[in-house]
């Protein structure tokens, strides 16, 4: 038997006796296992409740164990986001962390940041959705943190909301397929 490159699907060798209801079988297992393994929705999480309030960074949702397979492409994506602040003048945000060596922490390295003016303890901002590309040259396991923050300066303190309008915090990695790698052009 020989495999594809790319998706170790098993296809008879030229020399090999052909049979044929045994090898569409086994293409159509190879098929759905990597479907399955590669392509969607790897893992996902929700929150359905507020969290404590910060003075800092605090963790607020956390996937584990997510399989990244070398050489495809990722997306880390957030559901649009709700953070309260306790003061006008504050800046509060969120972060995405992630780690490659265990469980993503407040002190795990940064994959973005975003911070907005708090504006009105009447009206917090709403934070649009995060999508993130994420790409590895090596299989790997990864833990992505979604945290709160407030801003390195100010008197209030913030957390991310869950409401009517905001009915959970979700957070999850896809898998798009193999990267293409970069093809793009700067100008």
């Amino acid at each position: 038997m020989g495999t594809t490159p790319n998706y170790a699907l098993r296809y008879p060798a030229s020399s090999a006796a052909v049979i044929p209801y045994q090898h569409i079988q086994d293409l159509a297992t190879d098929v759905d296992t990597t479907l399955d393994t590669y392509f969607g929705v790897v893992k996902r999480a929700r929150r359905v409740t507020n969290t404590a309030t910060t003075t800092g960074e605090l963790g607020a949702l956390r996937l584990d164990s997510i399989p990244i397979k070398a050489g495809y492409f990722y997306k880390i994506c957030t559901s649009p986001l709700f953070v309260v602040g306790t003061a006008t003048a504050d800046v509060n945000g969120v972060s995405l962390r992630a780690s490659t060596s265990g469980v993503a922490t407040t002190a795990s390295g940064q994959l973005t940041q975003v911070q907005m003016p708090c504006g009105s303890t009447l009206h917090p901002p709403g934070f649009p959705s995060i999508v993130l590309p994420y790409i590895s040259a090596v299989d790997q396991t990864l833990s992505v943190l979604l945290s709160v923050l407030r801003g390195t300066s100010g008197t209030g303190t913030a957390s991310l909301q869950v409401n009517t309008t905001f009915p959970s915090v979700d957070l999850w990695v896809e898998c798009r397929g193999l990267d293409t790698g970069d093809t793009g052009v700067v100008l």
